[in-house]
């Protein structure tokens, strides 16, 4: 198993061959470049399962602190009618979040979630803000502000996303944090911020300051809401103003599985490349066919979903970067190229996890995602 500081490129464009590993040399490999490297790594991989194994191993690698986060994917299918768990999307909002000033470290992601489109960086981390002991602040401002930002108000706080008020307390579960906070108040003044156990409603620690994200990846306020209304309108001219999630977009309510119309509570989308600073990038296996079966599987779900009246789907490309413009983009960084075996299985290889009916359709639509 190879110990020696791996070589990593010095400037844009230029690539570099680490070959193959057995094991978890390659989790070693890349421990050892992150601890003797002062740029942002990030590694990406074919599926989430490769991305798990990673975040799990390279951290026991590690000589010295070095930050190892791993972006998580969302868990639900394209064109889904559900919402990612609150737990997952607080994950990716405080990764999001973290990016603005992280300059080394390991990031680890997948090429599904490289692919996806997310709403412009600078929209997205104007309505994070911090709260900090000693702070003014208006109950009822507050309660608005929450409500505009996504969360729900809640008899008790349990999960991320809910907040409650009881007289000069607020308790809420900001997305980012693992513990919900319990905030006291004399008059309009913070006097305490203490975190709390959601099970036992018991109070854990005092904290100075906690951070606070929006509940979605989106904006949810009264412009992107119209703005959605009207594209909506525009995307889908014959479908009905009494359209259920029409409906319940224009009163506030927001359905489950809205992630699958992200493009339009925004006037344009980003990739995940526009929230990262100057970093390298380590391809952990044959990424190019990891993206064609994604975009095979969005295509597939896009032809079965086409025809639903109450959830029509947007065309895979407003969701989706093309897999060559993936490419491209990636193109500019320094870039490192790996491969790795476990137990004998080549994760380069493994089987793409779709269905082979609608094949001919599909091929055709393939275009959509790969012109």
């Amino acid at each position: 198993m190879p110990s020696s500081t791996p070589k990593l490129p010095t400037h844009p464009q230029q690539s570099i061959d680490w070959g193959e590993f057995k094991g978890c040399a390659d989790a070693l490999t890349i421990a050892n470049a992150g601890t003797s490297s002062d740029k942002l790594l990030i590694v990406i991989c074919p599926d989430t399962q490769a991305a798990l194994r990673l975040e799990r191993e390279v951290p026991f690698f590690l000589t010295q602190e070095v930050p190892v986060i791993y972006f998580p994917d969302w868990e639900v299918l394209p064109y889904d009618s559900f919402s990612p768990l609150g737990e997952i999307i607080s994950e990716r909002l405080s990764t999001l979040y973290q990016l603005q000033n992280l300059t080394r470290g390991i990031i680890i992601i997948t090429t599904a979630c490289l692919l996806q489109r997310f709403a412009p960086r600078e929209q997205l981390l104007s309505e994070c803000f911090s709260l900090r002991k000693g702070d003014t602040l208006d109950i009822e401002q507050t309660r608005l502000n929450l409500d505009k930002l996504g969360y729900q108000n809640t008899p008790s706080v349990q999960d991320h996303g809910e907040y409650c008020v009881r007289g000069s307390i607020l308790d809420m579960y900001p997305m980012g944090s693992k513990t919900p906070y319990r905030i006291d108040l004399f008059d309009n003044e913070v006097e305490s911020i203490r975190a709390f156990d959601a099970e036992s409603q018991r109070s854990v620690e005092t904290i100075d300051s906690i951070q606070l994200f929006p509940a979605r990846e989106f904006p949810i306020n009264d412009k992107s809401i119209e703005l959605f209304r009207q594209n909506f309108r525009e995307k889908f001219p014959k479908t009905s103003d009494k359209n259920p999630i029409y409906q319940h977009v224009s009163k506030g309510n927001i359905p489950n599985g809205i992630e699958s119309y992200l493009p339009l509570f925004v006037e344009h989308t980003e990739s995940f490349f526009d929230y990262i600073p100057n970093a390298i990038l380590i391809l952990h296996g044959d990424i190019q066919q990891a993206g064609d079966a994604f975009a095979s599987q969005v295509v597939e779900r896009f032809i079965h979903r086409q025809h639903d009246i109450d959830r029509p789907p947007l065309p895979p490309e407003l969701l989706f970067h093309d897999v060559n413009d993936l490419q491209k983009k990636m193109a500019g960084y320094p870039c490192v190229s790996l491969t790795s075996q476990i137990d004998g299985i080549d994760e380069t290889n493994k089987p793409a996890l779709i269905s082979t009916d609608a094949q001919g359709e599909k091929s055709e639509l393939l275009t959509i995602l790969n012109r």
